[in-house]
Parts: structure tokens; sequence; C-alpha cells
């Protein structure tokens, strides 16, 4: 049996038709684990951690030339991603370089 990556939840406006709940429940069924990868948000993190039973974090990550899938690996990881969600929605351009991810990718 195969995971379920790159889910993106109704926390992406306009991307995406899956609700979350939909997404836990069909995981639970179907898939050994659910990866979810909202665009440079984590807002369905929380809700995945607390109602799915395998589950990884991840994250659509907007480069200025292109975007990647980053997920944690750790808890270090997780804090990491929630640092780089930050700083995409705070820039201006809703984009990061390489350089200003460099310096945290440890447990990604």
């Amino acid at each position: 049996m195969i995971g379920a990556f790159g889910f993106l939840s109704e926390y992406n406006l306009l991307k995406s038709v899956f609700r979350l709940e939909d997404i836990i429940k069909y995981g639970k069924k179907e898939y050994p684990f659910i990866a979810l990868n909202d665009s440079n948000n984590l807002y369905a993190s929380y809700k995945l951690f607390k109602n799915a039973n395998n589950y990884i974090i991840g994250m659509k990550l907007s480069l200025i030339d292109d975007e990647i899938l980053i997920y944690a690996l750790n808890e270090k990881g997780y804090e990491n991603l929630n640092i780089l969600s930050t700083m995409v929605m705070l820039n201006s351009e809703q984009k990061l370089t390489l350089e200003e991810i460099k310096p945290f990718i440890e447990g990604l």
C-alpha cells in the first residue's frame, strides 16, 4: 500500500477542493500515511496532528525561480517549517531565495 503525498487542504484558497476532514477520513481507510503540502503555510498541520493516525507535515515553499516540497523529519524540522512559513508570508513577493532558507534546513 502506498501513502498519499502532496495533498492541499482547504487552507489553499482557490487551489484545492479537498476539505481537511475528508482527507483525514479517506486517508485513515486507504493510506498508511498522509503528507499534507499546503502552499507557504501550515494552517492545517494542527488538525492533521490531532486527527490523523500517521501523517507527514510538509509545505510547498515558493522560491524566486521555482517551488519545492519540504517535509519535517522531526520536531526541529517542524520548528523550521514554521519559521520559513512566517518568512515567506512576511516577504512582499511571498517568495524566498535558497540563501534565505539555508539556515533553516536542519530537520527538513
